[in-house]
């Protein structure tokens, strides 16, 4: 669906298609762009692999262990180090608490593990490297760009499968507005209701679309 097809969409949805409109398109536009955010962060329904501005970290010894990442970055999902061919393995801070505690102080070497969730923002890498490295990543993430009404045929970022779990996100907005004539609490919470229910479906989705079993993996060494 583009642009165009959503707002038309949601206007004859809120019953809402001859002036004067109770949600004009500038309006619209806004819900529309927040529910392709929500649907996207809650289902990870955008994977990347090579966007070179969000998937790819210069690594230095002056750089120490923490990196930002890219705005748009949901999740990391893997990370290879350039000429090397074994990923450098993701752990959480709870598995690093009990598994290897003295990490803080590792001497700087071959990063080995990293760690999204100790500082906010950013990816840690264990040890911290010794000399120049370049992590490629793997990530889920959120549209690059919003839609714009400057380009009402452009269509959102996320698979077309789950362009019609976009008007219900749109509804439940709507009738949320603080307005005396759009305001409308049983429809807002039904729709919303309807909607996490749609992000949920798009999640499992996605999750079946992008499965593999694996058997047989190499062994990565121990700690």
């Amino acid at each position: 669906m583009t642009l165009q097809d959503l707002l038309d969409e949601a206007s004859t949805a809120l019953d809402d298609t001859e002036a004067p409109y109770l949600w004009g398109s500038s309006e619209l536009l806004g819900y529309i762009n927040k529910t392709i955010e929500i649907l996207t962060e809650k289902g990870l329904l955008i994977s990347d692999a090579s966007t070179a501005a969000v998937c790819t970290m210069a690594l230095s010894l002056l750089g120490g262990q923490s990196y930002t990442k890219h705005p748009k970055i949901i999740q990391v999902r893997e990370i290879y180090l350039t000429g090397y061919t074994l990923p450098v393995i993701k752990k959480t801070l709870s598995w690093l608490a009990g598994h290897w505690p003295t990490w803080r102080s590792a001497t700087a070497g071959l990063p080995r593990v990293f760690c999204e969730d100790y500082e906010s923002g950013k990816v840690t890498f264990i040890p911290a490297p010794d000399q120049a490295y370049t992590a490629n990543l793997s990530v889920f993430r959120y549209a690059l760009t919003d839609l714009s009404l400057s380009s009402l045929n452009a269509s959102p970022e996320i698979h077309t499968r789950w362009h019609k779990y976009i008007k219900k996100g749109v509804l439940y907005q709507a009738y949320s507005k603080d307005d005396s004539e759009g305001y409308d609490l049983e429809r807002a919470i039904k729709y919303e209701k309807e909607f996490l229910a749609d992000c949920s479906q798009a999640a499992f989705e996605a999750y079946k679309a992008s499965y593999s079993s694996q058997t047989v993996s190499p062994h990565l060494g121990f700690m």
